[in-house]
């Protein structure tokens, strides 16, 4: 019975390391898809930085020939502001991302580079019912519960063949 008992707590362990793994690889794929979003934002930003920057010289061009107001340009200059600093929080982003994918990885002296791939198209399509049969299948944490259970069945049994078992239970007495 003591056997038995311990051939649970290994595929307790070997379920906790499936378990552990799973969440490692999740973790990787989510950091994966948060650094490919964090560089479309910062590509996008670049595109808008790049346009306003036009758009101020085509309003300072107008009103060199009287078309527009000095306001129009103040605007336009706004507008050219507002669209570095969100290049410049899309950048910041992009970093975190960045350390937090090589982190995961356990490689923190990684140096970001360009990950391969298009968040518009490599995103995978999920049917939900077939995700949650998969998963109710395949789960380790419901395996590691239901050996947990087995476990624990075993081990009474074997307290309750010995001579004097061993089982504690709680009795307060009033004084």
């Amino acid at each position: 019975m003591a056997r038995e008992v311990a051939s649970y707590e290994v595929q307790q362990a070997r379920l906790f390391w499936e378990i552990q793994r799973r969440r490692v690889l999740n973790d990787v794929r989510a950091g994966y898809y948060e650094v490919l979003l964090a560089q479309k934002l910062v590509e996008i930003n670049e595109g808008l930085v790049g346009i306003a920057e036009e758009s101020v010289q085509a309003t300072e061009n107008l009103q060199a020939a009287q078309e527009v107001t000095r306001a129009d340009v103040l605007q336009a200059e706004m507008e050219a502001e507002l669209a570095r600093l969100n290049l410049v929080e899309a950048k910041k982003a992009l970093e975190g991302a960045w350390r937090r994918l090589a982190a995961v990885l356990g490689r923190p002296d990684m140096e970001p580079t360009p990950l391969a791939g298009q968040i518009e198209t490599d995103l995978p399509k999920f049917d939900p019912q077939e995700l949650l049969e998969t998963l109710w299948a395949q789960s380790p944490e419901r395996a590691q519960a239901l050996v947990n259970i087995e476990r624990a069945k075993c081990e009474l049994a074997r307290q309750y063949s010995m001579r004097v078992p061993n089982i504690e239970i709680g009795y307060r007495s009033k004084v």
